[in-house]
This record gives C-alpha cells, sequence and structure tokens, in this order.
C-alpha cells in the first residue's frame, strides 16, 4: 500500500474513470470531487474500495482542486486528472519517495496519448503534482492551468509517467483549447494583463518553433507537427481573445 492520497476533480468522466482508478488501487485513498455529474461517474468511483466520493458545486478549476486537496487525510497527496493513468514505473517512484521521505516533492512526467500514441518526447512537467500537503495551496487567482504554490524545500526528479488520454484527436484538442483559451484571457484580463500587437504578431511562430524544436516534437513525426501547430494556435487564441476582452472594454468607456 502506498501512503498517499490521490486526488482529482471529475464531471461526466465515465469514458476514463474506471481505468485511471485501476491505476491507482494501491494508494491508500483516492479523493474524487464531483461537480455535477449526469453519467456514470459516481457509481464507478464509489465502486472502488479505496475511493472518497464527494460532490462540490464547481468553484473554478483552482478553488475546486483546492477543496479537493482539502478532503486528504496522508501526508503526501499526488494530483491526477480522471483521464490520466499512473503507470507502475510511476508508482513505484511514488511509493520509494514517500517511504525514504527525504524530499517534500516529486517532479514526474505527463505525455499526451495523441491520435493513439503516446509521445515520444517525455518530458518532465513544469508543475508539481506530487508533493507534502501541508506545504502546498492553489493560486485561486487562475482560472485554469492552475498550480500549486510550493513552500517546500528540495524536490525530486523521475522520469516515470502518467499517461494523459484526454486529448485524443485534432478535434478535441480544438474544443478544449477554444474553452481553456477564453479562460485564459479572461484571467488575464480581470488581472489587468495588456494585450500587445507585436505578441499577437509573432506568438504563433515563436510558440510552433519552440514546440517542434525546442520542444523535440519532431520526434513524434507528423503527430508532433499537428501538435506543435494546435498548441501555436492555442496561443494565438489566448493572446487573440485577451486584445478582444480590451477593445470591448475600451468600447464601453467610449460610451
Amino acid at each position: 500500500m502506498i501512503d498517499a492520497s490521490v486526488y482529482m476533480i471529475t464531471k461526466n468522466e465515465e469514458r476514463f474513470l474506471r481505468a485511471t482508478l485501476e491505476c491507482l488501487k494501491d494508494f491508500k485513498e483516492v479523493i474524487v470531487v464531483d461537480c455535477g455529474s449526469t453519467d456514470a461517474t459516481p457509481e464507478i468511483a464509489k465502486s472502488f474500495a479505496n475511493v472518497k466520493f464527494f460532490h462540490h458545486d464547481w468553484e473554478g478549476f483552482a478553488r475546486q482542486k483546492q477543496w479537493a486537496l482539502d478532503q486528504c487525510s496522508c501526508e503526501w497527496v499526488v494530483n491526477v486528472d480522471a483521464d490520466e493513468h499512473v503507470t507502475p514505473e510511476l508508482a513505484a517512484a511514488i511509493n520509494d519517495t514517500v517511504t525514504r521521505n527525504t524530499a517534500d516533492g516529486l517532479y514526474f512526467v505527463i505525455s499526451d496519448v495523441f491520435m493513439g500514441r503516446a509521445c515520444r518526447r517525455w518530458k518532465i512537467s513544469g508543475r508539481l503534482h506530487c508533493f507534502k500537503k501541508a506545504l502546498a495551496s492553489y493560486d485561486l487567482t487562475n482560472e485554469v492551468h492552475e498550480g500549486v504554490i510550493f513552500r517546500g524545500g528540495k524536490v525530486e526528479k523521475t522520469k516515470a509517467a502518467v499517461l494523459h488520454y484526454g486529448i485524443p484527436d485534432i478535434s478535441t484538442a480544438v474544443e478544449k483549447q477554444n474553452h481553456y483559451s477564453s479562460l485564459k484571457a479572461k484571467e488575464k484580463f480581470e488581472k489587468g494583463k495588456k494585450a500587445s500587437i507585436f505578441k499577437l504578431l509573432t506568438i504563433f511562430v515563436f510558440t510552433f518553433l519552440a514546440q517542434y524544436f525546442g520542444k523535440q516534437n519532431f520526434r513524434d513525426g507528423w503527430e508532433g507537427l499537428i501538435r506543435s501547430q494546435l498548441l501555436a494556435n492555442y496561443a494565438f487564441m489566448k493572446e487573440a481573445k485577451l486584445m478582444s476582452y480590451w477593445h470591448r472594454s475600451s468600447d464601453k468607456a467610449i460610451r
């Protein structure tokens, strides 16, 4: 048994949830916080002995995850999404880190499974998903791409991975990017972040080059080319929508 709490937020995740929870059966507890699923998500979650299922009305990504984190009872916690599978190698690495207890956090790889294939380029995530509960909390001002504010010391790294199945095809990627770019643009606008004509003109090209060459997406063949283009378009949409917010705000001020 891995002495750690896994926590996740859900809504209508029956497509992925059972397989995700199967990967977590060796953890002491799994906290599932649902905001109103109308599919079989609650029933699936409750069928696992180590799952504690809660309903909590939606408050936004960061606040929802903070509420889920607060329900964890173990010293060590791990955040995964309902469409992410913890590999046996990662479970072993987490168990080793928790057992030795010589660090306060653990970085691991999140690898997208896109168009039926896991990315060849396995890069350690820039956001911390495994840490001591008492040493981290969420930035509640973030609308999306929420991450913890970490107050710990030593953080270890492993090349073991979570496999992310939530963006299996182009249509799903475009749909999610449209939604998330709207949330991110709104967040930036409310924080007073100004739009930039220069950034609007250049961000697509810069992001594509950074993804395709800098992050070596070219190693994933034509799938890597498509992913790089999609990520570049996502960056452009965020900037374009931010500019739209400022233009609408200026129009209202003139009137």
